[in-house]
C-alpha cells in the first residue's frame, strides 16, 4: 500500500493520521509497514482520507483522483 508515501506527500506525521482516522498510532503503523491488512471499511476510510482511489491506494493503478479530476477538466474544455 502507498500510506507512508502518501502520509510524507501530504506533510503529516502518522500520529495525525492515526488520531484523524480514530485508530492507534501502532495500529496505523502496522497497516504502513504492510503488517496488517486493513478491512474494507478501513481501506476507504483511508482512500477518502487521502482523495485517491482504493486501487491507486493498493498499488494497482497509477491514476488517483487527482488525475482523473485534470484529465476530465482537459476533456471536457477541448
Amino acid at each position: 500500500m502507498r500510506l507512508k508515501e502518501l502520509r510524507q506527500q501530504a506533510g503529516l506525521t502518522q500520529t495525525q493520521v492515526a488520531r484523524s482516522l480514530g485508530l492507534h498510532r501502532s495500529s496505523y503503523i502496522h497497516y504502513e509497514l504492510g503488517e496488517r491488512k486493513p478491512s474494507f471499511e478501513l481501506l476507504f476510510k483511508f482512500a477518502d482520507f487521502y482523495k485517491v482511489t482504493t486501487d491507486y491506494l493498493l498499488d494497482y493503478s497509477d491514476i488517483n483522483y487527482k488525475t482523473l479530476e485534470t484529465q476530465n477538466t482537459q476533456y471536457v474544455s477541448k
